[in-house]
């Protein structure tokens, strides 16, 4: 350990001077020093009392008590399929019509690969003929939802009221500035401190 100028001791001194490994230099510092003294001294009075302490063991039944306490019951559910799956484990039919289902799958997935690769020209012209539909049932639906918008009496209101490039500025700036103020608002609503919580120490 390093020798130290003569200062009071530091914790890990008091531990050194209690395990009898403390520099002589600083044993000489203890006897000049009243508040060293004192604080040894306390130290060891301490240690002895904490040593005469009748250390307790728990009982051998103390540890099954708390895991008989901490053991949480078998949900329902999960009893449920465990038992479910053992019948279907159990039952030969069952696992016969699996087994069957599967073999069609798979035999269906590999005659469609099959089929596609070997028709490349069908498969495209069905695609040419899907996207031509998909195009025009969105191009009469989009025509159907503009001609009823421009029949609802309250487009020609909407229309007037947004009819000139400064009556859409203001509008713009008064949906900016409530968006900004709840912005803001939510900020400040997040920036307040949670409640305190006290913790009781055991």
């Amino acid at each position: 350990m390093k020798e130290h100028t003569p200062t009071h001791l530091s914790l890990e001194e008091v531990d050194a001077w209690l395990d009898g490994s403390l520099p002589e230099t600083r044993q000489t510092h203890i006897e000049s020093c009243f508040e060293c003294r004192t604080l040894t001294r306390a130290e060891r009075v301490l240690v002895r009392r904490l040593e005469a302490v009748e250390r307790l063991a728990p009982s051998p039944a103390f540890a099954e008590g708390v895991m008989a306490r901490l053991d949480l019951p078998d949900p329902f559910a999960l009893r449920t399929a465990y038992r479910f799956w053992d019948r279907v484990k159990a039952s030969r039919r069952t696992l016969a019509i699996a087994a069957s289902i599967m073999v069609v799958l798979g035999l269906s997935m590999g005659g469609s690969v099959a089929w596609s690769l070997s028709h490349p020209e069908t498969l495209s012209s069905w695609g040419s003929w899907l996207t031509a539909q998909a195009s025009s049932w969105f191009w009469v639906g989009l025509r159907g939802a503009v001609s009823n918008l421009l029949e609802h009496p309250w487009y020609d209101t909407l229309k007037h009221l947004v009819g000139t490039p400064g009556r859409i500025a203001a509008f713009s700036a008064i949906n900016m500035a409530v968006y900004v103020g709840c912005v803001l608002l939510m900020k400040r609503l997040l920036a307040f401190p949670g409640q305190r919580v006290i913790h009781a120490r055991s």
